[in-house]
């Protein structure tokens, strides 16, 4: 196993770069690239994030957003409905959340014995604060990988 401390030190990294490489080293994830963009990389084009990231297309590029269903209702909670979700969503796609609502209470509806209705999925953006508070992530820095926490 990869020490974190020792990797830090022997390629000298930022902690949340050596975090990272430890978690896929740890997992067997052997093919990977971290990118640390620029400040102001989200004021930057579709075309030049695409050159600095490497990638073969603009349709490639995503971004990970954390969903809030708001009609979330605690009593019918289980694996297969939450309040919380961790999306990936491509840049070259609008977000629509009546989409992810319709899948989600599919998904519910096929996996749990409450058949529950619409008015039990609405998603939203979660603010910021719960975001980074459930993640460790800031705005525009939310990564699938090492999360703060499970919701």
């Amino acid at each position: 196993m990869m020490n974190i401390e020792g990797l830090i030190r022997r390629v000298n990294l930022n902690y949340q770069h050596a975090r990272m490489i430890e978690f896929f080293i740890n997992n067997k994830i052997y093919s990977y690239k971290i990118v640390e963009a620029q400040n102001n990389y989200y004021e930057l084009t579709l075309q030049q994030r695409m050159d600095i990231l490497g990638a073969h297309s603009i349709d490639v590029l995503c971004k990970t957003i954390i969903l809030e269903n708001t009609s979330f209702d605690e009593k019918y909670k289980s694996e297969f409905y939450r309040r919380f979700y961790i999306t990936i969503v491509q840049y070259t796609n609008e977000f629509n959340g009546e989409k992810i609502a319709k899948i989600m209470k599919s998904i519910q509806n096929a996996n749990c014995p409450h058949k529950l209705s619409n008015k039990y999925f609405h998603f939203r953006l979660a603010k910021n604060e719960i975001a980074y508070d459930m993640t460790g992530y800031r705005f525009n820095c939310i990564t699938p990988f090492l999360m703060k926490a499970e919701k």
